[in-house]
């Protein structure tokens, strides 16, 4: 009987606790070109004051097969794939998951549009590294 293990491996894009300043733009990239996907997480926490406009959590891909291209807002080199708002709610705890598919070579995560209070955030992958049928 073959069974199969999987390898996988806790990675941090931004860190928990990560303070998003009010007109600020947050960012974190990973390459994911030898992984074979996972689940990325993805937390946003308001102040007790909440923010004027909310903060926008959003996942982008990019389609490279050299280097991690530079952080930087959907454009030639990254696609937006996803996002959700964490609101305006004073202490409001926004938590969302996105399965990373197989297929994605680089992998960002970015958090944007609050403004009048800072938003805390967070972005980790539990990543396939490896699969061995054993």
């Amino acid at each position: 009987m073959t069974t199969t293990t999987l390898t996988k491996n806790a990675r941090t894009l931004i860190a928990a606790g990560t303070s998003n300043t009010a007109g600020a733009t947050t960012r974190g990239t990973l390459d994911l070109r030898t992984a074979q996907g996972g689940v990325l997480t993805i937390k946003l926490t308001n102040g007790a004051t909440g923010p004027t406009a909310q903060c926008e959590g959003r996942v982008l891909v990019a389609h490279t097969s050299g280097a991690t291209p530079a952080a930087a807002s959907a454009g030639a080199d990254w696609k937006t794939v996803w996002r959700f708002g964490g609101g305006v709610t004073s202490n409001a705890i926004t938590e969302q998951s996105f399965p990373v598919d197989a297929g994605v070579m680089h992998l960002e995560v970015e958090f944007a549009g609050n403004t009048g209070q800072a938003v805390l955030c967070e972005a980790i992958l539990s990543e396939i590294t490896s699969v061995a049928s054993v």
